[in-house]
């Protein structure tokens, strides 16, 4: 694993980033990893390639950093590429407009031999790689911004995503050897991060976790985490997590106007919901309470059930 990241200097991961989405999977050994090949006309010698990142403005994606031209088919070029070469999808400074869903998925791939779990039979199984967006902390922060004729979007009883984070389904479709494409995987292990001064304006449905479970031999990920955030609305996140220990499902630092509602814990016990730290304050939501509701209001007032 050392290979794969040997490439970003440790200073520059200390630099303060606006990092807008973060998506982890399972970390599996160094001889499971399979890369794709890069474009022809992608340029090797760029520097910061050499460091790990995959610039979405560079050739052959060329995404306009200035919203004046329609950006999604280059983000969703330079994503995949980034997902597929285990480098970081890098937005410079700019506003890149977009007018369909991006689609951060996570995909499968043929075992050599079938699995069981679920009770369910998987020929396929999930790919060990990342999704990483990660914005500049240079100058302003970068802006994906909706065009204002994107189609499907204005009806908020069918919500329709400008960012998708999803897992392809490994098990098998009834009486085949292959899953159901584009059938969504449920209760695969994400772990979310959102952070950045000036990341605002999310809306988060369906929020679901499945990390933090320390009782798998070393299974220990980091759940949710909502770090310097404004304007952050989250509906129905459910985790299917346990012995999280004193770790929240969900955790919310130094953020403003935040509304939490209606976390889930499939075995509540001891570990919390959710923990917001703001300044010396430090509040605590426990996963025994069966409908939650969490609110930071601007003014720094807050209400937690």
């Amino acid at each position: 694993m050392r290979e794969i990241f040997k490439r970003i200097p440790l200073k520059m991961l200390r630099q303060p980033a606006s990092v807008f989405l973060l998506l982890a999977s399972m970390i599996l050994p160094l001889g499971s990893i399979a890369y794709a090949t890069l474009p022809p006309d992608f340029d090797r010698s760029d520097e910061l390639y050499q460091l790990g990142l995959l610039d979405v403005t560079k050739a052959p994606y060329s995404a306009d950093p200035t919203g004046q031209a329609d950006s999604t088919v280059a983000i969703q070029r330079a994503v995949n590429d980034a997902r597929d070469n285990w480098l970081v999808c890098f937005f410079p400074e700019g506003t890149y407009r977009i007018s369909d869903t991006i689609s951060c998925e996570q995909q499968v791939e043929k075992l050599e031999r079938p699995r069981a779990t679920d009770g369910r039979t998987q020929h396929y199984w999930d790919r060990p790689h990342r999704i990483v967006l990660f914005g500049s902390g240079k100058g302003k922060r970068p802006v994906i911004k909706l065009a204002e004729d994107a189609k499907g979007f204005g009806d908020p009883r069918r919500p329709k995503f400008a960012i998708k984070v999803w897992a392809q389904t490994r098990n098998d479709a009834p009486g085949k050897e292959e899953p159901v494409r584009g059938e969504e995987q449920p209760n695969i292990a994400f772990n979310h991060y959102f952070k950045g001064k000036d990341c605002r304006h999310l809306r988060i449905f369906y929020f679901k976790v499945e990390a933090g479970t320390l009782n798998r031999g070393g299974d220990a990920n980091t759940p949710s985490a909502i770090e310097s955030c404004q304007d952050v609305r989250i509906h129905c996140m459910v985790g299917n997590v346990r012995k999280l220990q004193d770790r929240p499902m969900l955790s919310i630092v130094e953020s403003e106007d935040v509304v939490v509602s209606q976390l889930k814990a499939f075995q509540p016990s001891s570990f919390p919901h959710l923990i917001e730290t703001h300044g010396p304050e430090r509040n605590v939501i426990p996963s025994t309470t069966t409908c939650a509701l969490f609110v930071r209001h601007k003014g720094g007032t807050h209400e937690a059930d």
